[in-house]
């Protein structure tokens, strides 16, 4: 099973918020051409982009499918590759420094540490007496 699904039949209605979708995304990336340095001419040109492909893409519906599945194709790569980069920063950034600053201090929540001495590792705990704890298990 892959990571990502991609969706290789796509509905009409997931087309059509595909086209609108896809026209917002070219807009914004004009006005945020056009906000942070002032380039009319990227602004412009993403802008007429994103008009040609709605005038296509909802006047000739036999584009739709070969449109979304292209960007499907060309969008999958980069996907996968966020996927794993952001996994691997959650790990290496933030899971591994806790596990090295536990080990420095010796903390040890599973009690994993071996002890020669010990004749059993199994921990005693009292039982409960309140039967009613049975029916909370959420």
């Amino acid at each position: 099973m892959a990571l990502i699904q991609r969706n290789c039949e796509p509905t009409h209605r997931e087309l059509r918020i595909f086209g609108l979708l896809l026209v917002l995304f070219l807009g914004l990336v004009g006005v945020v051409a056009l906000w942070r340095g002032r380039l009319w001419m990227i602004a412009t040109v993403c802008w007429a982009i994103a008009l040609l492909l709605a005038i296509v893409y909802y006047s000739i519906p036999s584009v739709r499918r070969p449109m979304y599945m292209v960007w499907m194709a060309v969008m999958y790569p980069i996907g996968l590759a966020i996927t794993y980069l952001l996994l691997a920063v959650v790990y290496y950034g933030w899971i591994t420094p806790i596990g090295l600053v536990m080990r420095l201090f010796g903390y040890d929540p599973m009690r994993r540490r071996m002890n020669r001495q010990a004749k059993s590792y199994w921990i005693p705990r009292k039982p409960s007496k309140d039967v009613n704890r049975y029916f909370r298990q959420y």
